[in-house]
């Protein structure tokens, strides 16, 4: 079943724009969003690219949610999530996991949709012990309002009560934490961390426990209400961007079921669409023609581009965003990172998670398999996360496809059995053949022979991450770049070192 979903990663949008050539202006982030939103007396055309960019996010969100709780209509795609209940992917992603890009090989993956405007949902969560999880709360507008996991301390076990924005009954004892939804729909996404492939039954011990009841003598209600639109196709959300006027009937057909949140006012916007037809009680003949509707589309594309350059912080040639998961009235970047940022899914908060996305070498090159790079982190300088934390770097091809390799092997991170230099620092070998020396093999990605890309993910960083003094090193070229052929003995080698290193490194996290 393939359900697991990618964590957030920047390369789609690097390579969209090296695509399109999109020039990065003068104007921050927020000005950006400001010369958008702030007019005075706006137009109908500027109304209908406010529409267009503040809309994106939940049209892809009801979009998402349709193609999992809807996938009968789609032959061959994964099957329907029944009865609000989790599904729970059973493996590590590997290079056959396509349906969405950028999977993690860390965690087993778990998604729940909720509709909490008929009647709250209990959530059961197992004893975890020192296992990592985390399960992320995300509205119908992308924001991420709450967790249940490893880092908040919810290890023992438990029930939480989660209750929809209008709920008015009364909140019952004995949960762990009751969970106030700002939206009637909510997306759960659920990673269980595995710590290597000899841990993926323990690991789905844990993860095939989360579930969801109700309160006594409710009744399980269908899981969302009946679609009033034709149920919109598969695939990539950014085909948003090709719907034209009937973007704007799609968004007053999602808006009667998941309203805005109250928090921040959104009313003053909200009354201002009706000029356009837009909103409860408007008028549908108002509506953006083809023409409005075509002009607002292209320059908000064009904008949310923009945006997602402007979000990026470059560190030695890795990209790496600060600022996501709750957008405030950021609604360009919340819309630019719901298409370019992860098209479609969950990204989490930088206290659960920071994510670095390299596509280029220490100069500014592309990165590609005709070479060979290492990422050497000096003794005392590997990614800083917490005790219950940990980090990974995962290899992608230009598609964002895990590669597939004779070894079978997709990341390297904090639980690895990984070589230690002799001076205490640690190198990361990337290439398309094996390292020439059996003692590097521990410590090799295999690349794919054209482009590819890295995302270095840290789960639960510590505060050099999070006030960014860390600086990730660069990724270097080599002099050669032909490594050796991998003999017959070498990939037994490689992992033939695996309980003596698995022990240095966990002296040394």
């Amino acid at each position: 079943m393939p359900l697991s979903l990618p964590t957030a990663i920047l390369s789609t949008a690097t390579v969209a724009l090296t695509t399109l050539g999109v020039a990065m202006g003068a104007a921050s982030a927020s000005q950006l969003n400001d010369s958008i939103f702030n007019k005075p007396n706006p137009t109908r055309a500027d109304l209908a690219l406010q529409a267009y960019v503040w809309g994106w996010t939940l049209l892809a969100q009801q979009r998402t949610v349709y193609q999992h709780l809807a996938s009968a209509y789609y032959p061959g795609y994964p099957p329907a999530i029944l009865n609000q209940q989790f599904d729970a992917s059973p493996t590590l992603a590997t290079p056959a996991d396509v349906f969405y890009i950028a999977y993690n090989n860390d965690t087993l993956y778990s998604n729940g949709f909720l509709n909490l405007s008929q009647t709250p949902v209990v959530l059961s969560v197992p004893a975890t012990g020192s296992r990592y999880y985390s399960l992320e709360f995300q509205s119908s507008y992308l924001d991420v309002f709450d967790y249940v996991g490893t880092r908040l301390g919810d290890t023992a076990g438990g029930q939480y009560f989660i209750y929809g924005p209008n709920y008015a009954g009364t909140i019952p004892s004995g949960y762990v934490r009751a969970i106030q939804s700002p939206t009637d729909s909510v997306w759960l996404l659920g990673r269980t961390y595995v710590n290597g492939p000899a841990d993926v039954s323990a690991a789905n011990a844990v993860h095939t426990q989360f579930m969801f009841s109700y309160l006594s003598g409710q009744t399980p209600p269908n899981p969302f209400a009946p679609v009033t639109i034709p149920v919109p196709p598969p695939g990539n959300p950014s085909q948003i961007r090709d719907l034209g006027a009937s973007f704007y009937a799609e968004l007053n057909s999602d808006l009667a079921y998941n309203p805005p949140p109250s928090s921040p006012d959104q009313s003053a916007l909200l009354a201002a669409f009706k000029a356009i037809g837009i909103g409860p009680g408007a008028n549908p003949a108002d509506l953006p023609t083809d023409a409005e509707a075509k002009a607002a589309i292209a320059l908000g594309q064009q904008l949310m581009l923009k945006e997602v350059v402007s979000n990026q912080t470059n560190v030695n040639n890795w990209t790496v965003s600060y600022e996501l998961g709750n957008y405030g009235t950021n609604y360009l970047l919340r819309s630019a990172m719901a298409q370019f940022g992860c098209q479609g899914c969950q990204v989490n908060i930088p206290e659960e998670a920071i994510y670095f996305t390299g596509s280029r070498d220490a100069f500014g090159d592309a990165l590609n398999g005709a070479n060979s790079y290492a990422i050497r982190f000096l003794a005392g300088a590997l990614p800083p996360v917490k005790a219950e934390g940990f980090w990974s770097i995962t290899l992608y091809d230009s598609n964002g496809i895990l590669v597939a390799n004779p070894i079978d092997r997709y990341s390297l991170g904090s639980s690895s059995p990984l070589e230690i230099n002799a001076d205490g620092s640690l190198s990361i070998y990337l290439s398309n053949t094996a390292p020439a020396l059996a003692k590097d093999l521990a410590n090799w990605l295999p690349a794919p022979l054209g482009d590819f890309s890295l995302t270095l993910r840290t789960y639960i960083p510590s505060e050099a991450l999070l006030d960014q003094s860390y600086k990730v090193p660069g990724i270097q070229k080599q002099a050669s770049s032909v490594p050796g052929p991998l003999p017959l003995y070498g990939v037994g080698a490689a992992f033939g070192f695996s309980r003596r290193i698995r022990s240095r490194i966990h002296e040394r996290r």
